[in-house]
């Protein structure tokens, strides 16, 4: 009778969400292993007063392996200016080209700056190059990021268009996960400007989007940061592609003082993230299992996923507290989007 009960009421829910649901109606893409769960940092993640401080203190004791190039360097300085105004909230050990051994003894950020700009390529074998030299046993995390300028359209070669750059980067990643199972690896948005040459940005940023809702994985959405004003509205170029908000930068491209404190403020929520903390200071639903402050398909897949893989009372996706994921929470979670 249960059963039966369980099942009728996901036929009703899925028949009044159909509309919204479209084509998405599919086994969902399971990937079992440490980053299975999503955490998604994005625009609704820049206010780092809500991070309690002993989830600051934990941060702190992240061993973290940063490449990047001029917008890096933006939001490092970023980072040295909260530390600035309340260093017993943000300081943070931040090292130039550390030696491998460093990670052993210090905690903190070692920044990197492999490759060229407009030759993508060139930071993903950087990248790859320096963790399988031996730095991959020695980190916690590691990640990597794209200038603005790595793109067709916005400085690079036609050659470097989204889906080419993506299928450089996903497997290298996706290899790095598989050989460095103790080191979690980050993906990172590439970087926007406030008008022309976004295209190719976006096409990137969204194939990278539906990557970690599908499969799950730490993203740090750089791009939706940029491209949301203080008040969370969208902000797009003439040709209707994302693009930084104007008062984040001061040339277009780099970030200026205020999109700095945005996205150095962003990068110690995902710091407290990554060290433990659930995040639980937002206003964002239950409901919202990848941390995007939204309700929708992407958080079905999510839940789908805790379906299959696991029942546990710990999971985000008992909504009833059950012990289990199944049809009751699917039901829950559908009326709330239809809700919203």
């Amino acid at each position: 009778m249960k059963k039966a009960l369980i099942f009728s009421l996901t036929l009703m829910t899925l028949s009044l969400v159909a509309p919204k649901l479209g084509g998405f109606l599919q086994a969902p893409s399971i990937k079992v292993g440490a980053q299975s769960q999503s955490i998604i940092i994005n625009h609704n993640h820049v206010n780092a007063t809500l991070i309690p401080q002993d989830s600051l203190d934990t941060a702190r004791n992240l061993d973290i392996f940063f490449s990047h190039k001029s917008v890096g360097y933006n939001i490092l300085t970023g980072l040295d200016e909260l530390s600035a105004s309340d260093s017993s909230r943000y300081s943070l050990t931040r090292v130039s080209n550390p030696v491998m051994t460093w990670y052993d003894t210090h905690s903190g950020l070692g920044d990197f700056s492999f490759g060229s700009n407009t030759l993508p390529e060139t930071k993903i074998n950087g990248f790859d190059s320096a963790i399988r030299s031996g730095y991959g046993n020695h980190l916690g995390i590691g990640l990597m990021k794209f200038c603005y300028v790595d793109f067709a359209g916005g400085g690079a070669s036609s050659i470097y268009t989204g889906q080419y750059v993506w299928d450089l980067y996903r497997p290298m990643i996706e290899a790095l996960q598989q050989d460095y199972p103790n080191v979690t690896f980050v993906w990172f948005t590439a970087a926007i400007t406030t008008s022309g040459g976004n295209r190719e940005r976006e096409t990137f940023n969204t194939l990278l989007r539906q990557y970690v809702s599908e499969n799950g994985g730490i993203l740090f959405d750089l791009a939706a940061i940029e491209s949301h004003d203080p008040q969370g509205r969208a902000i797009y170029d003439s040709s209707g592609y994302e693009a930084m908000y104007s008062s984040y930068s001061n040339d277009g491209g780099h970030l200026n003082a205020t999109g700095r404190q945005r996205v150095a403020s962003a990068w110690w929520w995902m710091m407290a993230r990554l060290a433990g903390w659930d995040g639980g200071t937002n206003n964002c639903s239950r409901s919202d299992l990848n941390d995007d402050c939204l309700v929708n398909h992407h958080d079905v897949n999510v839940l789908l996923s805790n379906w299959v893989v696991a029942t546990s009372a710990s999971s985000l996706a008992d909504f009833n507290r059950d012990s289990r994921v199944n049809g009751l929470d699917f039901s829950a979670l559908i009326r709330e989007w239809i809700i919203n």
